[in-house]
């Protein structure tokens, strides 16, 4: 998954504001783990009424209530949102009120969905802001390219 990261940043700070996100097939078996991750922390992610979710079920582990082409959009859109994030650009209303939307409203995914597609995007977000923080400020090239990309489109 940091190999993972690593790409997405220079791809963020050096592609032509076009480019698109390298489909990563040969990672994903760090994305089935980070799933994995998310459905451990169910119990601690909000559902329904803002109460804790229910542990992952059997079924859930074996199918995930996110397919792997979403989790890897979820994924990519949570690190454009920590670089952004570094970068002082607007993030939330760019990028993941969009994504929550698209997810909620014309996906209809549920609730356990939703706390996944939160864990993933969030750990993402988390591991990007903090790897640009180590890397210094925000560099205008990088800004510009992230400000082309942040608008969240399905």
């Amino acid at each position: 998954m940091r190999s993972f990261i690593a790409g997405l940043v220079l791809l963020l700070a050096c592609a032509p504001a076009q480019a698109q996100a390298p489909k990563q097939k040969g990672d994903d078996a760090g994305l089935r783990k980070l799933i994995a991750e998310g459905l451990d922390a169910l119990p601690n992610l909000p559902c329904a009424n803002r109460r804790p979710c229910a542990p992952a079920t059997a079924q859930e582990r074996a199918r995930p209530p996110l397919t792997m082409a979403e989790a890897r959009r979820i994924v990519d859109r949570g690190v454009i949102s920590g670089a952004a994030e570094h970068c002082g650009l607007d993030w939330r209303d760019r990028n993941l009120a969009p994504l929550v939307r698209h997810l909620r409203d014309t996906l209809r995914k549920s609730d356990r969905a939703m706390a996944l597609a939160a864990y993933l995007h969030g750990t993402m977000q988390d591991q990007t802001r903090n790897a640009f923080a180590q890397a210094g400020p925000c560099s205008e090239q990088a800004k510009r390219s992230l400000d082309a990309r942040l608008t969240y489109r399905p």
